[in-house]
């Protein structure tokens, strides 16, 4: 039973969606399997991701003939040869040749990479505070001491600047 305002509008019931059965050559399939509920028919050669992932699921249970899995090598060819079917189609490559991202990730020695030295850190060395005002103080200079220098330059220092 369909939950909302569909059982209202003749919607009332739902059906899932069983297997897909792919086909190359319609020998009586077709209606040996149109009364079986929930199964869908495609052929081999007109593929929709429609049809064959409903409503953006993937993993949905495909049946295929052997024929059709011979012609979809000509059709979309192979790692080694471009399709026959198609003019200039070859499948995409790998862009990784290892697509083992955890371990291409993970630093061998990650001690040295996570250890910085004092001269390497912009804050430079850290200083713990105690429960004192003057503590804190020392711990965190004010914005004075931070700020740059600023140079005045003499009239004829500006002359001399290109621009």
């Amino acid at each position: 039973m369909r939950a909302g305002k569909g059982k209202m509008r003749n919607r009332r019931h739902i059906q899932r969606r069983g297997p897909s059965l792919i086909y190359n050559e319609d020998n009586g399939i077709i209606r040996a399997f149109r009364n079986i509920p929930g199964i869908t028919l495609l052929n081999g050669s007109k593929l929709n991701i429609l049809k064959l992932a409903p409503g953006g699921h993937v993993g949905r249970f495909c049946i295929r003939a052997e024929s059709t899995l011979r012609k979809s090598d000509e059709l979309c060819g192979t790692q080694h040869q471009a399709a026959s079917l198609k003019s200039n189609y070859n499948l995409p490559m790998h862009k990784m040749l290892n697509a083992d991202l955890s371990r291409l990730e993970k630093p061998r020695n990650p001690k040295s990479t996570l250890s910085t030295t004092q001269e390497d850190s912009l804050r430079g060395p850290e200083k713990e505070c105690t429960g004192k005002p003057e503590a804190y103080f020392e711990a965190e200079p004010t914005r004075q001491d931070h700020a740059p220098e600023r140079h005045s330059l003499t009239g004829q220092e500006r002359q001399s600047l290109p621009g």
